[in-house]
């Protein structure tokens, strides 16, 4: 079983050697760790509600409270092209380049900025800094949301 490092084949192997003791596991608490294999096993639907379930459980260990629909959109934006990415350079590329959007300057602020720029501009590629990252990183308001002004006020109190 050891050879089986493929993603989602670890999980189906895993059952296929589990044969005998089926009937003793409990299958409503069983489950891959890895949202991959998750998915492969149980759809990428079921896999949507497994990532935010852990999402939400994750965040409320650390005390803070976050609103649900913030959760919601952290768990649509990373599985928004039928699978997960992780939220790492590697994932944002992988995202970017599902949707055909060329951003180096993203891909600039996720790894080595040198590289990131001169591999960029040896291909043409131009980037038009109209994401949310771009506009945070350039001082400007974001492109989607309220993009309202808002004061800083600091009590001692």
């Amino acid at each position: 079983m050891a050879s089986d490092n493929d993603s989602g084949t670890f999980w189906g192997s895993l059952i296929n050697h589990c044969h005998r003791i089926m009937p003793l596991i409990d299958w409503t608490r069983s489950h891959p760790d890895n949202i991959h294999h998750f998915c492969s096993a149980f759809g990428i639907d079921a896999g949507w509600q497994h990532y935010l379930h852990n999402l939400s459980a994750a965040t409320s260990d650390t005390g803070k409270s976050i609103l649900p629909k913030h959760l919601r959109l952290v768990a649509n934006s990373l599985s928004a092209s039928g699978e997960f990415v992780g939220l790492n350079a590697k994932g944002m590329a992988r995202q970017r380049k599902h949707a055909s959007v060329s951003s180096p300057f993203v891909q600039a602020c996720f790894s080595n900025p040198g590289s990131s720029f001169l591999k960029a501009a040896k291909s043409g590629v131009m980037d038009n800094l109209q994401g949310n990252l771009d506009a945070l990183a350039w001082g400007n308001c974001l492109p989607m949301g309220t993009s309202g002004q808002f004061d800083i006020i600091y009590s001692e109190k």
